[in-house]
């Protein structure tokens, strides 16, 4: 399936590129016989990073996010994890966010 066909049927589902984010920003990052080899497997991890080029940061899809497990390492970092799909999700239906990580005494 074509990229561009992938970002169609995203889009009508919620999932459009940010801003000042096009199909070139995609193809700097994976070839685009990558992105339509398995349709939308591909995309849809592509859509969760942040851009690879300047400007740095850039979120490609604000409403899909990927991350690794292993970031959690200290107390704030559920709560960014949180804060983060809060822009993936509805805001208002989460109200007082907090967490306690001590991975000496092996607890979250």
């Amino acid at each position: 399936m074509r990229l561009e066909q992938q970002l169609d049927a995203l889009a009508e589902l919620g999932l459009a590129l940010d801003e000042g984010i096009t199909i070139d920003e995609l193809l700097y990052s994976f070839p685009r016989a990558a992105q339509e080899q398995r349709p939308f497997d591909l995309i849809l991890f592509v859509l969760g990073i942040k851009g690879e080029r300047p400007p740095w940061g850039r979120a490609i899809c604000s409403r899909v996010w990927n991350f690794d497990t292993e970031c959690i390492t200290a107390t704030g970092a559920y709560v960014h994890i949180v804060q983060r799909l809060l822009r993936v999700a509805e805001p208002e239906r989460l109200t007082e966010i907090s967490d306690l990580v001590d991975l000496d005494a092996g607890h979250a």
